[in-house]
């Protein structure tokens, strides 16, 4: 619902906004939906010879009030009654004929409403006015949804309107860091004869003890 209220303030802003455009452009339709139909017929068959106007028009409030049946016939009746009608004369008769009805008009009026609520809302869209406000809630709906998200310099550059150099931070390197080998203190490395020495003192302990 919200959406669709949304959107009813739109429209009724963009009439308010043009009033004569809209009246324009809805009786234009309205005028093209009613003479348009007979146009085409006289330029695709036969010209226009008569326009006529229902004679019982004038009985129509008196049937309405106290007529013959139920109201509700008598609306549904009135409904399709057609109101006027072009035609055009033919070596057998009638060529051709177009009639509207109430319902032809509701419908011609709906329509001519339609199509001008478009056209204000077109104009509406293209002004000058309405693009500065729409980049600003379109910028106001990005700040808010990236809010706690903006570096420091974009915060200072919101704040007081200066740009300011950022400090240079260090970036990972994409090489791969190099191994180092560690090298392990073992103390001190005793001469190699030194060690011979006591391997063969070992043996003849060894053998003195195997002889006892």
């Amino acid at each position: 619902m919200t959406v669709i209220g949304r959107a009813c303030r739109g429209i009724l802003r963009a009439v308010h906004s043009r009033p004569w455009l809209f009246a324009s452009v809805a009786i234009l339709v309205f005028a093209l939906d009613l003479l348009v139909p007979p146009l085409v017929l006289s330029l695709a068959r036969k010209p226009v010879t008569a326009f006529t106007v229902n004679p019982l028009l004038s009985s129509l409030p008196g049937y309405l009030a106290s007529g013959p049946g139920e109201l509700g016939e008598r609306l549904v009746k009135t409904w399709g009654l057609a109101l006027f009608w072009f035609s055009a004369d033919g070596s057998f008769g009638i060529e051709w004929g177009f009639a509207v009805t109430p319902a032809d008009l509701a419908r011609f009026a709906l329509l001519s409403l339609l199509v001008a609520a478009y056209f204000a809302l077109w104009l509406e869209r293209r002004s000058p006015g309405a693009t500065v406000g729409n980049a600003r809630r379109r910028v106001g709906r990005s700040a808010r949804g990236s809010r706690g998200h903006l570096r420091p310099h974009h915060r200072r550059l919101h704040g007081d309107g200066l740009r300011r150099p950022r400090a240079p931070r260090h970036r990972p390197s994409l090489r791969r860091p190099q191994q180092h080998d560690h090298q392990v203190d073992v103390g001190p490395v005793e001469p190699r004869h030194r060690r011979r020495d006591d391997r063969a003192r070992r043996r003849r302990a060894l053998a003195g003890l195997a002889g006892r």
